[in-house]
């Protein structure tokens, strides 16, 4: 009986030890004023504040769909944004404000110097569809969206 009760618990414990996948934050890794003092964002694209499960890249001529090249993107107050992948940040940086009004927003990725990596963000726009689903399209370019569904 006694066995039987210390294999209980030490399969309950074990359990209990499960890995998260998405403990990983960006906002642990810098301050808020890290790049910019105030918000940047109207209230609006405020909404792109949070953590991205990115689903995979759509578009081009031929309508090509490609797997992503990183799991999450998260996105912290003060326009900061990272890569995560495999529960480790692959790129930090700031986001710079091309356009802002009323019909859309236009932002740049720009990433710090420590985390620069192959994949590169060029200009993108941001629209929303419903709550949970960010695009970031590169329409003044190839017509490529990248998809993402909200964690956080």
């Amino acid at each position: 009986m006694k066995k039987i009760a210390m294999i209980t618990l030490t399969l309950i414990s074990m359990l209990g030890c499960e890995k998260s996948t998405d403990r990983i934050l960006v906002s642990d890794q810098v301050s808020k004023t890290q790049y910019y003092d105030n918000e940047i964002f109207n209230e609006k694209s405020q909404k792109i504040y949070g953590k991205w499960k990115y689903l995979y890249r759509y578009g081009g001529i031929g309508g090509i769909k490609y797997e992503p090249g990183y799991d999450y993107l998260e996105v912290v107050k003060f326009g900061i944004y990272g890569k995560i992948t495999d529960n480790k940040i692959k790129e930090i940086g700031r986001l710079i404000i091309n356009k802002q009004d009323n019909n859309e927003t236009i932002i740049d990725f720009f990433p710090d110097d420590k985390y620069k990596t192959d994949y590169q963000l060029i200009q993108k726009i941001i629209i929303f569809h419903g709550y949970d689903t960010l695009i970031l399209a590169d329409n003044y370019y190839d017509g490529y969206g990248d998809y993402y569904r909200r964690i956080k």
